[in-house]
């Protein structure tokens, strides 16, 4: 399960240099990968939870997991809103907020909007 999470995150996190690299058929093939990660989830949730919490609890416990997946997902969707338009209202928002801020590499790859502006 542990390996799924770290594999899951690291598929994520380097989505966008795998689309800043610009070859389409990689991307495809990265972004099967990350659905296939999700799937994984899935599958491996049952048999976690019927070891943490015993097959008396499983039905309660992976309802409550069920129900929590798809609660976080309602709570995000006004979190990303809210990031949109504060992204379109002050563009230099990010960058000021950035610990690195200075003109060096390192804070370009620290700035969330660094591979949207190497595209332009």
């Amino acid at each position: 399960m542990s390996v799924t999470c770290v594999t899951g995150a690291a598929l994520m996190w380097t989505l966008p240099y795998i689309k800043y690299m610009g070859d389409q058929t990689f991307l495809f093939f990265w972004i099967c990968a990350m659905f296939s990660i999700i799937g994984a989830t899935y599958t491996l949730v049952p048999s976690a939870v019927h070891k943490c919490f015993g097959s008396k609890n499983l039905k309660i416990a992976y309802g409550v997991i069920q129900i929590s997946i798809s609660f976080s997902g309602m709570t995000l969707l006004p979190t990303s809103v809210t990031q949109a338009r504060l992204r379109s209202a002050f563009p230099h928002y990010w960058q000021l907020s950035c610990p690195a801020s200075g003109n060096d590499e390192v804070s370009a790859l620290a700035n969330p909007n660094y591979i949207e502006d190497a595209i332009r």
